[in-house]
């Protein structure tokens, strides 16, 4: 953390402009002079990470609410368009909004099936705020013996800032 962040793993930020120099598939630098720069940390509502033997891909299962720690270093509102690569447990309407707002949000659909998947924006106030990825149906049992709940299998989450009056 410095003029530029590393960012790789299960959260993506993009700031506007050209902030963004992809190092490999998975790691990049982030310009943390950019505008539109977010750092982004997992919260609450997550499993521990997953991954199959023999190779580099990782993911993490959700419970019904899992919460997403970010930074909001602007003095001003940023609005973010978040889109996350995965699938889910099931059918399921998912939703990804200011803590507090998901019952009032827009909701997507997701399936057994990966996919990239585009909520509608909100905003990130200045400062910490906790955005929080929500299922409407509830977290459920994937195998016999496994007592985890689990809702939404997540490969990436990003965070991209959106050009103002957009």
């Amino acid at each position: 953390r410095g003029e530029w962040d590393l960012q790789g793993g299960l959260f993506a930020t993009r700031p506007l402009g050209d902030g963004v120099r992809q190092i490999t598939p998975h790691f990049a630098l982030v310009n943390t002079r950019a505008p539109g720069h977010l750092r982004v940390d997992i919260g609450a509502g997550w499993h521990l990470d997953e991954r199959t033997g023999g190779t580099e891909e990782r993911w993490r299962w959700t419970e019904t609410e899992a919460t997403v720690i970010v930074d909001n270093p602007h003095p001003r509102p940023l609005k973010v368009v978040g889109t996350v690569d995965g699938r889910s447990l099931g059918e399921r309407d998912i939703s990804l909004a200011p803590q507090g707002a998901s019952a009032t949000t827009p909701t997507v659909r997701m399936n057994d099936n990966r996919t990239q998947t585009a909520f509608p924006p909100f905003t990130i106030p200045p400062g910490r705020s906790t955005p929080v990825l929500h299922s409407r149906q509830p977290a459920a049992a994937s195998a016999p013996g496994d007592p985890r709940a689990l809702a939404v299998c997540v490969f990436r989450l990003e965070l991209a800032a959106m050009e103002e009056g957009k």
